[in-house]
């Protein structure tokens, strides 16, 4: 093999492994949003929240809590 070779087949090599680890970065980071999203979508959480707003006099112009 040529020096060539060998820094494309490195480089590849690189370009590989970055892309596997940004995957897979990112596959854990939406599975987090995903659960913190379940989370906030339970009606518990959500009468708990409304709760909290109410007692705090949040939105006291009529604004909404949940969009």
């Amino acid at each position: 093999m040529t020096k060539i070779e060998i820094i494309m087949a490195l480089t590849a090599g690189m370009s590989i492994a970055w892309a596997a680890i940004v995957t897979i970065y990112a596959l854990q980071a939406i599975k987090k949003h995903k659960a913190k999203a379940a989370y906030y979508q339970q009606p518990k959480v959500q009468c708990e929240i409304a709760r909290h707003v109410l007692k705090n006099k949040w939105y006291t112009d009529g604004g909404e809590v949940f969009k």
